[in-house]
């Protein structure tokens, strides 16, 4: 059995959400990986074991309010394979005297993964 699309689901990680997905009881294939920042300056990930599925980085002077990465992969996860979201936060240099990754408020993003689940190896 393969992905159709015609069964596509969708998952959430990142800020706010869970941090992790996994192991996975089946095969995935992943449609689309929208990655969208909520608060701070960073780039957040979605990586399977250290791979990189999809990046996008929010830093000051290059990332407009409403800015969202769109990616397309598409990527086959395998069953027991665990999905993870990543932010590493960005101090701005130019801030001397403001540290944004030790505020008190949570930088991060949402990354919104548009999948579907079939059993296969």
């Amino acid at each position: 059995m393969a992905a159709t699309g015609a069964n596509v689901k969708t998952l959430i990680l990142g800020l706010g959400n869970a941090s992790t997905r996994g192991p996975l009881p089946k095969v995935w294939c992943l449609h689309t990986v929208t990655i969208s920042p909520v608060s701070g300056w960073g780039t957040a990930r979605l990586l399977r074991a250290n791979h990189v599925i999809a990046e996008a980085s929010c830093l000051p002077g290059a990332c407009e309010p409403g800015y969202v990465a769109q990616f397309a992969p598409p990527e086959r996860v395998r069953a027991g394979a665990t999905l993870r979201y990543e932010f590493v936060c960005y101090d701005d240099p130019l801030t001397i005297d403001i540290n944004e990754c030790a505020d008190a408020t949570a930088d991060g993003a949402t990354i919104s993964i548009n999948y579907e689940a079939f059993a296969g190896p």
